[in-house]
């Protein structure tokens, strides 16, 4: 999950802390002891704002081994059988279904789309380089006319050398 969140991010979707946990829910229905911890770890962070998907995970890693039959909520404290060759493959086709909708969120990949461009992360402006803030034509400094740039200076989306002037780097 955590490498699909990242791939999601490195594409410009943002998937929240509220958004993973609630993913890790809906694709943990049949995991009683998974949806406990879970619901612990809520229920010691009740507020939203502090509910963070790594830490939850850090939380259900530490407390797993620790479970008994009885707390992950099985009907008592026999040994609990081993899942069949069955159980396994429905829990695992319901985990694909589960990282197939969130894989959906994700782009077209290059290759599907000759005109897709990976988004920038970091922005390039003549006056101020490579930055987080602006690029060139929403420079404030560039487009006061007193300084002079031109229409390529404002424009350039690396560092170029225009009208004799070298762009920032």
């Amino acid at each position: 999950m955590q490498n699909i969140f990242l791939r999601l991010n490195r594409v410009g979707l943002n998937v929240t802390d509220v958004e993973k946990l609630a993913a890790f829910q809906a694709i943990t229905p049949g995991a009683a002891h998974l949806t406990t911890l879970l619901d612990r770890y809520k229920a010691l962070n009740p507020l939203l704002a502090d509910q963070r998907f790594e830490a939850a995970m850090n939380f259900i890693a530490s407390q797993l081994p620790n479970m008994t039959a009885t707390a992950a909520g099985y009907a008592s404290n026999v040994t609990i059988k081993q899942p069949t060759y069955s159980d396994l493959a429905t829990s695992v086709r319901e985990l694909q279904a589960g990282m197939t909708a969130l894989l959906l969120r994700l782009p077209p990949a290059p290759a599907a789309n000759p005109n897709w461009k990976a988004p920038r992360l970091r922005l390039y402006c003549f006056h101020h380089g490579w930055n987080l803030k602006h690029a060139g034509p929403d420079c404030n400094f560039m487009q006061d006319p007193h300084h002079g740039y031109t229409h390529a200076q404002m424009h350039a989306d690396r560092p170029e050398t225009f009208d004799g002037i070298d762009g920032a780097e």
